[in-house]
């Protein structure tokens, strides 16, 4: 969005003044010189005028003219004020400035030239023209400026927003879990293997969970973890419940937001257990196919509306959330319930790692 360029201009615009002001300044030392040469006005001492003009407009506009426009933007004067408010301002420092380059002309004897007497008289024009228009450019650029550090300032916000957004979404992610990890272990209390078994299934899951890096992980470490999580439930459901995994050889080296597809696991048992004849049946697919990445997780019943007012709607609302924040329109999910199954299908850039 921001070019390290306009990015360096807007941290030291005192540099970038000091930079246009020789470039420009310098640009029209040659011009007077050409002039000067053209005319035949005196050779040096025509030079020595020039030189003069040169930097008495350069005096003139950075230690006077710039603290007064200066001045203008702290009074947040809008650009077209701002500019009308410089034009007879900028008729005084001609007047002046011609009145000191005809002391200078006199004496040196320049103005014996009537293309040199010319020239000073139309020069009070010229000169008139020439500050406004660095009136204007100063105007501009640091207008232009302010506008672009506000947008900037505005994207860093809304960046931290994102970022705190997701890191409370996310946040959701883990308790929730634990809550339906705890109820499992709870229930084979009297089965010490089994607690056994979901107790070092948990762990695992916890593990991958507490090392998730900011910026995601690759979805095959996700599916690893979620092949310990189902295992937990299958120990806790026994024979009603069965689930199986299908990917490319793609899917799982892509890059994907923590906890992408864990919501919809737990979903698939939560409402599949209300709905489905025994066994529940779950299946997660993964595909790459025209860079985009197609997560479809599957499971036998009907589809039954989540109450947002309840924590069973946290999982599909956070996961649509986080998606927005991430990607925009680029991902999404669709909902699909036919033939006595339940299809929830994710899509999302595909960004495939090593």
């Amino acid at each position: 969005m921001f070019s390290p360029l306009v990015q360096l201009a807007i941290r030291d615009r005192r540099v970038l003044f000091w930079r246009l002001q020789v470039l420009g300044w310098g640009f029209m030392i040659i011009m007077t010189a050409m002039v000067a040469r053209i005319g035949d006005i005196g050779g040096w001492d025509a030079f020595v005028v020039g030189m003069y003009r040169t930097v008495l407009g350069f005096v003139l506009t950075s230690f006077l003219v710039r603290p007064l426009l200066r001045l203008s933007r702290r009074h947040h004067l809008s650009l077209p004020v701002a500019i009308s408010l410089c034009l007879p301002g900028c008729g005084l420092l001609a007047w002046g400035d011609r009145l000191l380059t005809l002391r200078l002309a006199e004496a040196l004897a320049v103005t014996e030239n009537h293309f040199a007497q010319q020239y000073i008289i139309v020069s009070l024009v010229l000169r008139w023209m020439l500050y406004a228009f660095w009136c204007g450019l100063y105007l501009f650029i640091h207008y232009w400026l302010d506008s672009q550090e506000g947008q900037l300032r505005l994207a860093r916000l809304e960046t931290e927003m994102r970022t705190a957004e997701l890191q409370r979404l996310r946040a959701q992610v883990n308790p929730h879990f634990l809550y339906n990890a705890f109820n499992s272990i709870l229930a084979e209390t009297d089965n010490p293997q089994a607690v056994a078994s979901l107790t070092q299934g948990v762990a695992e899951y916890l593990r991958f969970s507490l090392r998730q890096p900011e910026g995601g992980q690759s979805l095959g470490e996700e599916l690893n973890a979620l092949d310990h999580y189902l295992r937990v439930e299958k120990i806790r459901f026994e024979e009603r419940l069965e689930f199986s995994f299908t990917s490319d050889a793609l899917a799982p080296r892509c890059r994907v937001p923590g906890a992408l597809v864990q919501p919809l696991v737990e979903n698939a048992i939560k409402y599949g257990q209300r709905t489905s004849p025994r066994p529940l049946q779950l299946s997660i697919e993964t595909k790459v196919k025209d860079q985009q990445l197609t997560i479809v997780v599957a499971n036998t019943g009907q589809w039954i509306e989540p109450d947002p007012a309840r924590e069973g709607g946290i999982g599909l609302a956070n996961l649509r959330q986080r998606l927005a924040l991430l990607f925009g329109a680029r991902a999404g999910i669709a909902l699909a319930h036919d033939d006595g199954w339940v299809r929830v299908v994710l899509h999302l850039p595909a960004e495939v790692g090593v």
